[in-house]
């Protein structure tokens, strides 16, 4: 299987994130977008495994990362979601070869960038251009944080809490 693969790097609010974008050929497709934040090693296991299962179906696969220290991607992962994947979208909705249709995924905490990227995609202020993202599975994942590193609202889940600095 040929896979043809563009990197870019895109400027943010936040600072920059590197993309990758692998796909079988020039024609249009849908992409599958995954946003890594700081994990960086997931990142290249992503592409060299994940990557080319979806272009063997067809997919474009997209992968992006926070570029910068580990330290100040990690303090900012929460903050930056939003607007990194308003980017990451807009640059895609400029790609000849998308064909505008979108699906998410991610597991655990990247779970949650998959929502983020759905609001991204649906905007009220977004150009016409942004593909809309159809489909979104968010894998062992959570839709608000604070219920879930904190016990009844109350005390701090310092075992999960300690997990996720771990992670980052």
């Amino acid at each position: 299987l040929d896979i043809l693969q563009q990197k870019v790097e895109l400027q943010t609010p936040y600072g920059r994130v590197e993309v990758v974008a692998l796909r079988p050929s020039d024609e249009k497709l849908s992409a599958v977008l995954v946003n890594v934040g700081c994990y960086y090693t997931l990142a290249d296991t992503l592409e060299r495994v994940e990557g080319p299962r979806y272009v063997a179906q067809g997919y474009a696969y997209v992968l992006w990362r926070a570029t910068g220290p580990l330290e100040e991607v990690a303090d900012q992962v929460f903050q930056r979601w939003r607007d990194d994947a308003s980017v990451v979208l807009d640059w895609l909705g400029e790609q000849p070869w998308c064909d505008g249709r979108v699906g998410c995924h991610g597991y655990s905490l990247l779970g949650n960038t998959s929502y983020a990227t759905l609001a991204a995609s649906h905007a009220t202020d977004a150009p016409a251009s942004r593909p809309l993202v159809k489909c979104v599975v968010p894998a062992i994942s959570f839709s608000r944080i604070q219920p879930t590193v904190f016990v009844r609202g109350q005390s701090l889940a310092a075992e999960l809490a300690l997990r996720f600095l771990w992670l980052a």
